[in-house]
């Protein structure tokens, strides 16, 4: 993709984004001769959300966690997107026992309610894994269980 306007749909004029919660509204528009900036934007949102989001990766980012690292920061490469970077940044921030803000720590325990265990980093052999109960498992072979349980369920239907 060169220019935002590559993202607008083949035989379209433009692409529109809508998101109402509540009474408030943010919008945006535009054209397919778009390059950078996008000109139309409504935004009646007054305050910020109190609760951020956390966006759970895809495990190849956490499997390419240190190259995504070395690539751009010691490397100075571009082959992986910011949103990437600025992710495994994020990651590598250990979690701070007795500090943490109430709604970090809630949020962490309804995550690993969903997701019955954890996601720990083993720094010794600077991997990702899943922990539940006592069993550990490499993010690899979490994912690919996952795959196949969903797999599975869906042939059963």
């Amino acid at each position: 993709m060169e220019a935002l306007g590559d993202l607008v749909e083949k035989g379209k004029s433009a692409l529109n984004f809508s998101m109402v919660e509540d009474s408030a509204e943010f919008c945006f528009t535009f054209g397919k001769d778009t390059n950078m900036k996008i000109g139309k934007i409504q935004n009646t949102f007054d305050t910020p959300r109190q609760n951020k989001s956390v966006f759970i990766p895809a495990k190849e980012v956490l499997s390419l966690f240190n190259i995504i690292l070395k690539s751009r920061d010691q490397d100075s490469l571009f082959g992986f997107d910011d949103t990437y970077l600025d992710l495994v940044k994020a990651l590598q921030i250990a979690p701070q026992r007795g500090r943490n803000f109430d709604a970090f720590a809630d949020g962490r325990k309804k995550l690993e309610q969903v997701i019955k265990g954890k996601i720990e980093y083993d720094d010794q052999k600077n991997e990702w894994y899943y922990k539940r109960g006592n069993a550990r498992f490499t993010i690899g072979m979490t994912s690919e269980g996952v795959k196949k349980n969903c797999y599975f369920q869906s042939i059963a239907l």
